[in-house]
């Protein structure tokens, strides 16, 4: 779909005050020498991608689409211009290997104490790893949140800073993560893209889709799920 030059200009103004919020929630988490004008910057120019790319077919509301588009572009904008981003990413993919491998070991998710110890490394040098590796990690939906493993992002159901979405944006997964919302069944796919889309909360879902907030929220797990199944099975 292409839209007139009318259109094309209207969407962009409508949409700039969501380039803003999004510069300033990621802004929170970077230092402070990264200049918040260069992200609105870089935003603006992955509204504009999102609006030439933008497939009204595909089930996903324009909204949704352009969040998406704007964190992607804001990403890889910050992967570019920090010199110890990939460094980075080495380490968030060792951290994650240990993990998955103490993981399927021990039957649970390790202790920062074991992940320390299969690494050969003190609990301080461990928790340094970790804060290093943080800025860019791709996280998947069953890693812990917490230090003790016991939540993870997918059961996470407050707002938060971090959520899958954001996630496998940083794993550079844009264009996948919009056609796995649209292979979702209906009803995953509507909580899916309310809750990360639209930063609905799970009682206003179930309120507006006449599910329980419980149900609203086995959906939204469900559809995670599913996604990640379709994920890893790229390529």
């Amino acid at each position: 779909m292409s839209f007139t030059p009318g259109e094309r200009d209207a969407l962009i103004v409508d949409h700039l005050p969501l380039v803003r919020i999004i510069a300033g929630r990621l802004a929170r988490r970077l230092p402070p020498s990264v200049d918040v004008d260069e992200l609105i910057s870089v935003g603006t120019v992955g509204l504009i991608d999102a609006i030439d790319r933008f497939d009204p077919t595909r089930g996903v509301p324009f909204k949704g689409f352009a969040d998406i588009r704007i964190r992607g572009a804001m990403v890889d904008y910050l992967r570019g211009i920090d010199p110890v981003s990939r460094a980075a990413r080495r380490r968030s993919d060792r951290l994650e290997h240990k993990r998955a491998e103490l993981r399927n070991r021990l039957g649970r998710a390790p202790t920062r104490e074991e992940m320390a110890r299969a690494l050969e490394l003190s609990v301080d040098a461990y928790d340094d790893m970790v804060d290093q590796a943080r800025l860019f990690t791709v996280v998947s939906i069953d890693t812990p949140v917490d230090e003790e493993g016991g939540t993870t992002i997918v059961d996470q159901t407050a707002s938060n800073d971090v959520s899958v979405i954001d996630a496998w944006v940083e794993a550079e997964l844009t264009d996948e993560i919009v056609t796995a919302i649209t292979h979702l069944p209906e009803k995953e796919r509507l909580v899916v893209t309310k809750f990360y889309l639209e930063s609905r909360t799970l009682k206003e879902i179930g309120a507006e889709l006449g599910f329980t907030e419980s149900r609203a929220c086995q959906l939204a797990k469900a559809g995670t799920a599913r996604m990640r199944q379709r994920l890893l099975a790229r390529g």
